[in-house]
């Protein structure tokens, strides 16, 4: 899976976010040895393609706890977003 999220941080990335939830959420119901040997079997397809779309905007879905009784701190929300857009990476506008 590991080679897949690098598919997606491409600028035009070979895998849908679709297809990459896809891949996660499959990987909950088969058997490990069996994901992983059909992972190995696409994944030269995957790379060697290039889809035929336009990349939009990213998007990263933050969600809460509806028990959590603590009001929303924006600013440190942001900041955590950030902190860990950095460690991948992504330089942050100022």
């Amino acid at each position: 899976m590991h080679e897949v999220y690098d598919l997606r941080k491409q600028p035009n990335p070979q895998v849908s976010g679709l297809e990459a939830m896809v891949m996660v959420a499959s990987s909950f119901f088969v058997d490990k040895k069996d994901h992983n040997a059909e992972l190995k079997r696409i994944l030269p397809e995957l790379k060697s393609r290039a889809l035929d779309r336009e990349c939009g905007a990213r998007l990263m879905i933050v969600e809460g706890n509806m028990g959590d009784e603590r009001e929303f701190d924006e600013k440190r929300t942001m900041a955590r977003i950030d902190s860990f857009m950095e460690t991948l990476g992504v330089t942050i506008p100022t």
